[in-house]
């Protein structure tokens, strides 16, 4: 029988062992998701950007359960992985949608208190570690509004009140956006699958 000494080093040991574990992981599939990104992006953007979007899409696709791919799909779709993009409509005229996940600023506001945040401001949403943290939080509440992933992202896109008009009024939706988003995120799964087996990295 084990003394408690060694009973306290054991599960020491085991903790220990178990932090090393995720802390792997956490590398791995940081290093895929960079990989990913370097392959797809080649030079255009700088390789600590590279990194450092790796490190911050990783860390919200594991707190809200997502495909990290995914994300980076919506990412693609929503500002080209720009960290300063300024939304616009068709006509030339400026959105207000900002940064990595086009956030407008009043949702933004609206998110950051949801999220006990503080207050922020226009600037930091140019800030890749903010703008994906409330946009990755603002999907996540729509997709538990509508209860439906699909809807969820038509309502990031088009705004709930869109969404539940059309629903309530039992109007056709439009569904363009998504298909964007998952033709993006199998564009992108598939180089993850190459950059993966070739274990290519950034030059």
């Amino acid at each position: 029988m084990l003394s408690h000494k060694s009973n306290k080093l054991l599960a020491e040991l085991r903790s220990e062992n178990i932090l090393l574990l995720n802390e792997f992981d956490h590398l791995q599939k940081t290093t895929q998701i960079a990989q990913t990104l370097c392959s797809f992006l080649g030079n255009r953007i700088p390789q600590s950007s590279i990194y450092r979007l790796s490190e911050l899409v990783y860390n919200s696709s594991k707190q809200y359960g997502y495909d990290p791919v995914l994300l980076l799909a919506v990412i693609h779709i929503e500002s080209y992985f720009k960290t300063d993009a300024k939304g616009k409509y068709q006509s030339g005229e400026l959105s207000g949608a900002l940064g990595l996940m086009q956030l407008k600023f009043e949702t933004a506001q609206e998110v950051a208190e949801q999220m006990e945040l503080g207050t922020i401001t226009k600037e930091d949403l140019l800030k890749p570690e903010i703008n994906i943290m409330l946009g990755v939080g603002y999907l996540t509440q729509l997709v538990k509004r509508f209860r439906n992933f699909k809807l969820g992202l038509l309502a990031y896109n088009q705004g709930p009140g869109t969404i539940k008009s059309n629903i309530s009024n039992k109007q056709e939706l439009s569904v363009k956006y998504y298909r964007k988003v998952l033709k993006s995120y199998y564009m992108l799964k598939g180089i993850a699958k190459k950059s993966s087996a070739s274990q290519s990295v950034c030059n």
